[in-house]
């Protein structure tokens, strides 16, 4: 096993040039920050953010968190994502009405990633106050991704 991994290592950083993040794939390093610009150059989206997820399918999923007008919907979109060649649509969409962010305008990420791993017992830690536990439960009952994550 330890000469698979050297091997493994060898191939994927030295002679492909690729950081694989831990498993999770070129996709998270390009594909991502390509998804989330293509969706904040959208009209009606105010910002995005696109996390991975462990997917069974795929091997890492991508879970696009977009902040926008209520009346965005998800399948259009997927085809304003679509439109962009170099870019495949997230496998999730949520449109959400506004992204959960420190007092300084960070986005939570933190918080926004275990709701895309749908590890949401772990979020209660995390709520800093009424008004964000508001907010983060409305994104959590409208969540997409409902796999276990322990059978992924």
């Amino acid at each position: 096993m330890a000469t698979g991994k050297r091997l493994y290592y060898w191939v994927t950083r030295g002679v492909l040039r690729v950081s694989d993040r831990e498993g999770a794939g070129t996709r998270l390093v390009h594909d991502a920050p390509r998804i989330a610009a293509r969706l904040r150059a959208h009209p009606e989206v105010r910002d995005a953010v696109v996390l991975a997820f462990p997917d069974r399918r795929a091997g890492t999923g991508l879970y696009a968190f977009v902040e926008g007008d209520p009346a965005l919907n998800e399948r259009s979109l997927r085809g304003f994502v679509a439109g962009d060649a170099g870019a495949s649509p997230p496998e999730h969409l949520q449109v959400i009405e506004q992204l959960p962010r420190t007092a300084s305008g960070e986005v939570r990420s933190e918080i926004l990633q275990l709701i895309a791993m749908n590890q949401i017992d772990s979020i209660d830690s995390l709520i800093a106050s009424e008004q964000e536990r508001a907010l983060v439960a409305r994104i959590v009952s409208a969540r997409c991704n409902l796999r276990d994550r322990f059978a992924f």
